[in-house]
């Protein structure tokens, strides 16, 4: 397996339901497609290779995710039958394609630039309204503190007949 993968992939909810989703060899191979196929276009041995597309070969394929060759060559024929891959084979390795693969991997700018800046506000008006609430709680703090203090010196005052106010005894 390569030593340059790096980065992820998205893997959407809905393979849940997708046909091929019980077949553990199956299900293997397409996800283990999905995470070596090249993600920008790139050139192997003079053959372009564009996004969604990986030189490999069964051998290969069965070595990196466990499986014997066989049963790579029937998920493989599987995955093609339904037509979520391609694939032009020589006598030395296999170009395959993820057919769709834009539409499993690519990111729609705006769509993830609307949803950082939603959470970005979101987690303003949150922090905002804990700064508030907390500014008001000092606030009423301060006031209870007040009135406490009123409180006791009226108090006192009472007690001893004098007013702190004007200075004079009662």
């Amino acid at each position: 397996m390569s030593n340059t993968l790096n980065g992820f992939i998205k893997l959407h909810r809905k393979l849940v339901a997708w046909g091929w989703y019980k077949d553990d060899v199956v299900k293997g191979v397409f996800i283990h497609l999905l995470l070596t196929a090249n993600f920008r276009e790139t050139s192997w041995r003079d053959v372009v290779l564009k996004k969604g597309q990986l030189v490999t070969s069964y051998q290969s394929l069965a070595d990196d995710i466990g499986h014997s060759v066989q049963e790579v060559r029937t998920a493989i024929k599987k995955l093609k039958s339904t037509g979520e891959i391609t694939i032009t084979s020589t006598n030395k390795y296999s170009l395959i394609t993820v057919v769709n693969w834009e539409d499993y991997q690519l990111f729609d700018e705006n769509e993830t630039n609307r949803a950082t800046n939603i959470a970005t506000i979101n987690q303003q008006t949150t922090n905002k309204q804990a700064t508030n609430n907390q500014q008001q709680r000092k606030k009423d703090k301060n006031i209870k503190k007040e009135k406490k203090y009123n409180n006791a010196l009226a108090q006192k005052e009472k007690n001893q007949g004098y007013d702190a106010l004007s200075g004079k005894d009662f």
